[in-house]
């Protein structure tokens, strides 16, 4: 997970810092013949019969699968908590909204968001990748709370969450 959360902070600081617009990563597959060759493909084949998916194939997904073409960074507090790094951007037709939050801390950090256009029957969606998820869709209960103008959300311990949020 390390890998992972190494490549999600290298994207952060490259949207925030940097304010670059596009990311490219073109290290698609290797086949080395042993697993612990993969170097820096997403994808590697070990002795042409198995996969293995490195983590950073995962927290990569965490950006490009829900910021689109179009969607634009909000500015806003990108470092709320020790250990935390979040960015936000919405559509083109300001319906969509996507929060990406990396926690490097050992322990869950939860973090309110106020914002415009939220409300309690707001669809949310959360997405995580850590040691034991790989981009996997999580319950709201336990991990998200909607109210009028604002929602709560809890990041699990070094792990990086995608928040989908329709306005």
């Amino acid at each position: 997970m390390n890998d992972g959360l190494l490549w999600a902070q290298m994207i952060h600081n490259d949207m925030v810092i940097a304010e670059v617009n596009a990311i490219l990563y073109w290290w698609l597959w290797t086949n080395t013949g042993t697993a612990n060759q993969s170097g820096g493909s997403l994808l590697h084949v070990v002795n042409n019969a198995s996969i293995l998916k490195n983590k950073r194939l995962f927290t990569i997904g965490q950006y490009s699968r829900f910021i689109r073409p179009g969607f634009y960074r909000l500015n806003g507090s990108t470092e709320p908590l020790p250990g935390m790094f979040i960015s936000m951007y919405k559509s083109p037709d300001s319906k969509n909204l996507v929060i990406v939050g990396i926690n490097n801390n050992t322990f869950d950090r939860n973090v309110q968001f106020t914002m415009q256009g939220v409300h309690a029957e707001s669809e949310v969606q959360l997405w995580r990748t850590s040691q034991e998820e790989d981009l996997m869709e999580i319950a709201k209960p336990g991990n998200c709370m909607v109210s009028p103008g604002s929602i709560v959300v809890r990041f699990a311990p070094l792990s990086v969450t995608t928040v989908t949020i329709q306005l």
